[in-house]
């Protein structure tokens, strides 16, 4: 691209090399990434290009515009400076792609050109650049093909009128292979971070619907065409001819014997038709062009052989005064790829002279073409039924990552067991997917399931059947064993109980129930039910398997959360001196006291702690947590007496945090470990300490003390603690311990995120982002 002032000397901050391909392909870029970070590198290189080139960038990669600049910041973008000239402008992602909340192709196509008309028109940029990430669309459920549709109308709707370069941000692991191939198809160029190259897979609509081999098809017929007027008048009519015949092959066969009578006039003509092993041939149809000739079949059956080999060669053959019928002076055989060969014949050489071998080969290749366009329909048909049945797995795929997303989200923002039962009934009945679903609370008090949210057209299902524990209902079944219960067709039952006859009336056709549990701590159960047989495969099953277990996690957070910011906690105090005990073995091993400060659940099977070590070295402690099983990683903590422990699950701090319950801490002698717990007041203190009895059996209750929740800045503190994402918590807790934040500093950020694993714009990206949640939180309640 040269530059405004004419001049095509590159720019210094051309750092996104554009691609060298066709002038007349839109600049529209597609960049398929697998993290943030490349994300952004390529994102960061194509609007900083655009900024050094006067153009005026706006940018949607985010729901909100403010992660969006975070990511231009991390990529070096000056963010700041582009803001204040009106060179940037970053909006929220739903602000481009949606109107009234629903996306549909022609609003988005039109607000995007309403966006390039924008920057085009300002008089004080050179041109616009556009950036984009439609992932989250594909997340809520919004169907490849309309964002395929998109992609394609905006080539030619917006990128033909407006000389925009943009940038189309893809997330990988969201897109299924298919809308992967999909976007290719739809870009003409695919960009990284260090430029961009010409996408061999774009395939450019034409406005009238033809493609590049159709015209070459039609060259090859117009050059191949006899030059006799006669013959082309008749071969255009035939041409015309059998584009409306082209899906039935007998009328395609039919217009073609019909050119060969009008033109020529042998004595007979017809055609071939093979399979390609040969065990198959037939005369399709035979014509007698001459009013005293014989019957054509009896004519044209002996030239089978002849015909078969020229298909077979794919060879047109002249035969004078051929052996096969006595009396005929000249046979002319074309072969049609699409299985067969036209023969004629004539008694009279002089009516078949040597331009019927053009028209043969013409007539020929307009029935090839012909064949094909049935050919291909058929085969469309099967690919559309194909793409039909594709669509569908990813509607559904759409669907239940929807569903996942909702109901991660319901996990991280509700303030009771309540709200976020009712936000799981919701998000699993939002679709046409499922009829009803309802979730339920074990009251073991009474022996009974306790609905607490109910969704869908249920029409007083849960009124009609029993809600006991010892009931035969799927939801009753799970909340009692502990797994899944599916009926994959109701109507096909044996049995016909009570719950049955309820279901078939409201036309319940399947049932999944997943129980709402923790390893052995069942709170509840989920129910859905389907109005169609068959509606839970195994891929539904796991995604609602895991639901299940996530509201678990959920109402336990909650019943932490609650019980720690509430008027008052329950501290019990613990002697442990079970051989078992992780802690006490690496004190006993390294002769050593340890102070753990509690510990954080950092992945599925993984939680970590901090432990201050006196009397010998951090390093002595992690070798000789070398060998414990019960240990993944120990890591000393530069210039300072602690060790980082990650303590593979199910250890005791994570036990308990699935009761509700929290390891605040734990003194270590290479005799005793003195475990501090904390509980919410309403908690069950006996189920606790039976957690911890019957994690060590060695081990006795010495104390149990109620005491007044902190103040309630201290409280809020909490709270936003509580709803810091596990690598934040990490993040903040590594930079405490090595002295990130003291001053002068004991480790820069580098040294900390190397102790993570992590790089250094990382690190930075979490520990503000957790600082400010803290400060939101404290700041709020005040």
């Amino acid at each position: 691209m040269n530059r405004m002032d004419g001049s095509d000397t590159p720019l210094a901050n051309d750092g996104f090399t554009e691609p060298v391909g066709p002038s007349d392909r839109p600049n529209h870029y597609a960049s398929l990434y697998e993290s943030r970070s490349e994300k952004y590198a390529t994102a960061g290189a194509f609007v900083a290009q655009g900024l050094g080139r006067g153009q005026r960038c706006y940018c949607w990669t985010e729901t909100r515009r403010e992660e969006a600049l975070d990511g231009l910041r991390s990529a070096g973008v000056a963010v700041e400076a582009a803001l204040e000239s009106g060179s940037l402008v970053a909006v929220d992602a739903p602000e481009v792609y949606l109107t009234d909340g629903e996306f549909t192709v022609d609003a988005a196509v039109e607000a995007l050109r309403a966006l390039a008309r924008e920057g085009a028109s300002s008089p004080d940029h050179g041109g616009v650049r556009l950036v984009g990430d439609p992932t989250g669309l594909a997340e809520d459920g919004v169907a490849t093909a309309d964002l395929l549709e998109y992609e394609t109308r905006v080539n030619r709707e917006v990128f033909g009128e407006y000389d925009a370069p943009a940038l189309c941000l893809y997330d990988e692991a969201v897109f299924e292979e298919s809308a992967v191939d999909g976007v290719l198809r739809t870009h003409p160029c695919i960009a990284s971070a260090g430029g961009a190259t010409v996408s061999d897979s774009y395939e450019p609509q034409e406005t009238n619907g033809s493609t590049a081999s159709d015209r070459r098809a039609l060259a090859d017929r117009t050059a191949s065409a006899p030059d006799l007027d006669a013959v082309a008048g008749a071969l255009r009519e035939f041409s015309e001819a059998t584009v409306p015949a082209a899906g039935d092959a007998d009328a395609v066969f039919e217009h073609a014997l019909d050119v060969w009578e009008r033109v020529l006039s042998p004595t007979a003509v017809g055609v071939w038709r093979f399979d390609r092993t040969g065990e198959d041939a037939s005369l399709a149809d035979a014509r007698a062009g001459d009013a005293v000739s014989a019957n054509p079949t009896t004519l044209l059956e002996p030239f089978l052989v002849r015909a078969w080999r020229s298909f077979v060669r794919n060879e047109p053959v002249v035969a004078e005064d051929p052996e096969e019928q006595p009396g005929v002076d000249r046979c002319v055989v074309v072969p049609l790829e699409g299985g067969g060969a036209i023969v004629a014949v004539d008694r009279d050489r002089e009516r078949l002279p040597d331009a019927a071998l053009d028209v043969a080969a013409a007539v020929g290749a307009t029935l090839d073409t012909a064949l094909s366009a049935r050919a291909d329909r058929a085969s469309r048909e099967v690919r559309a039924a194909e793409l039909d049945r594709t669509m569908d797995r990813i509607r559904q795929q759409n669907r239940l990552r929807t569903i996942n997303s909702r109901v991660g989200r319901a996990v991280r923002s509700s303030s009771t067991r309540e709200e976020l039962a009712a936000a799981v009934c919701d998000a699993v009945t939002a679709s046409d997917a499922f009829a009803f679903a309802w979730l339920g609370v074990i009251d073991r008090t009474a022996g009974a399931v306790a609905p607490m949210a109910r969704r869908g057209d249920g029409r007083g299902y849960l009124d009609a059947v029993s809600l006991d524990l010892g009931a035969d209902e799927p939801a009753l079944r799970a909340a009692r064993s502990g797994d899944a219960a599916v009926v994959r067709d109701v109507s096909t039952r044996r049995d016909r109980g009570p719950w049955l006859h309820a279901a078939l009336s409201r036309q319940f056709r399947a049932v999944l129930a997943v129980p709402v549990a923790l390893s052995d701590r069942r709170y509840g159960v989920l129910g859905v039910y389907a109005d169609r047989p068959s509606a839970f495969h195994e891929r539904v099953r796991s995604v609602l398997t895991d639901i299940g277990e996530r509201v678990a996690f959920g109402f336990a957070a909650l019943d932490r959360t609650n019980g720690l910011v509430g008027d008052r906690l329950v501290e019990l105090v613990f002697d442990v001196r079970d051989g078992r005990c992780p802690m006490l073995r690496l004190a006993d091993r390294a002769d050593c006291h340890l102070d753990l400060e509690g510990v954080v659940r950092q992945a599925a099977d993984l939680t970590y702690g901090y432990v201050t070590v006196r009397g010998a070295t951090p390093a002595a402690v992690a070798d000789a947590a070398a060998d414990s099983v019960a240990v993944a990683d120990a890591r000393p903590v530069e210039d300072d007496d602690v060790v980082r422990l990650e303590f593979v699950r199910p250890s005791l701090a994570s036990v308990l945090a699935e009761h509700g319950a929290a390891l605040s801490g734990m003194t270590v002698d290479p005799d005793v470990a003195r475990a501090t717990v904390e509980l919410p007041h309403a908690a069950d203190v006996s189920e606790v300490a039976a957690v911890v009895t019957t994690t060590f059996p060695d081990s006795e209750l010495v104390g149990k003390h109620v005491r007044e929740s902190p103040h309630p800045v201290a409280d809020a503190v909490e709270r936003g603690r509580l709803d810091l994402t596990d690598r934040q918590e990490e993040v903040l807790r590594a930079a405490h311990r090595a002295g990130y934040f003291e001053r002068p500093r004991r480790n820069d950020g580098e040294a900390v995120a190397a102790s993570l694993d992590i790089t250094s714009a990382t690190f930075h990206e979490h520990r503000r982002r957790a600082i400010d949640q803290l400060l939101d939180a404290m700041f709020d309640e005040e």
